[in-house]
């Protein structure tokens, strides 16, 4: 019944797409032409579905009753209702795939390594001069009379070594070992509302002090190593920031 019924165009057409067609590949001239191949594929693929047509809705057209041949196949609600709650399914466990685990570009991942990798190359520049530090807190200081106030009574000899080491820190800001978290959290709480109140104000003011005094130093500076930088401690200065109030 397949061949000769009333879904014979469909078997015949399954035919000629995945037999007939494919045997021009023999011919070299089809074989190596770009366009050729291509129709030829599309016909397999036409031919492929059709297949799936054949061997499943004229087998649900002709049952093991025949007194059921009623000619063309008409789906049932209940089929319709199965086919619809399978898709319902999926989305579902796909929303909360996605919800729970959110999809990571690998062109992201790569990007943010290599900034890493920048800014860390970047900062051993700045740090083996001499005078990095001390400009940049003759920078910082001189950008707002609130800053020189904030650090007022500090011991800047102390100051600069913990810069040092939070500068190294920034790069774990974002996938890194649980122990370095831990340090960037505690440098994060001590600048935080309820110990030395750095006002969040303050950052931008520290961001482009500091980005002013790694151009003088930093011979290989450019617009990448700029952008590194930012990157790098865009995410630090964000996880300080969530630290604030704690």
């Amino acid at each position: 019944y397949r061949m000769i019924g009333e879904y014979r165009l469909f078997a015949w057409g399954m035919l000629a797409c995945n037999v007939v067609i494919p045997l021009v590949l023999f011919f070299k001239r089809v074989r190596t032409s770009l366009a050729a191949l291509f129709v030829v594929s599309i016909f397999v693929n036409i031919g492929m579905w059709l297949e799936r047509f054949v061997i499943i809705v004229t087998s649900l057209s002709h049952d093991f009753d025949p007194a059921n041949w009623a000619g063309l196949y008409e789906p049932t609600w209940v089929e319709g209702a199965i086919t619809v709650g399978s898709f319902s399914l999926f989305f579902l466990l796909f929303l909360l795939f996605i919800k729970n685990f959110p999809a990571v570009s690998i062109t992201e991942m790569k990007e943010g390594s290599a900034h890493a990798e920048v800014f860390d190359d970047s900062l051993a520049r700045c740090l083996s001069k001499h005078g990095f530090l001390d400009r940049f807190y003759e920078l910082f200081l001189a950008s707002s009379p609130r800053v020189r106030e904030a650090f007022g009574n500090t011991d800047f000899a102390h100051q600069k070594k913990m810069l040092a080491d939070s500068l190294s820190l920034m790069t774990s800001a974002s996938g890194a070992p649980a122990d370095e978290l831990e340090e960037l959290d505690r440098v994060a709480r001590r600048h935080g509302k309820h110990d030395l109140d750095i006002g969040l104000d303050l950052y931008d003011l520290w961001l482009e002090s500091l980005m002013q005094t790694v151009r003088e130093f930093d011979g290989h500076f450019d617009r990448d190593v700029d952008r590194a930088w930012r990157n790098v401690l865009a995410e630090g200065i964000e996880f300080m920031e969530s630290r604030h109030e704690r």
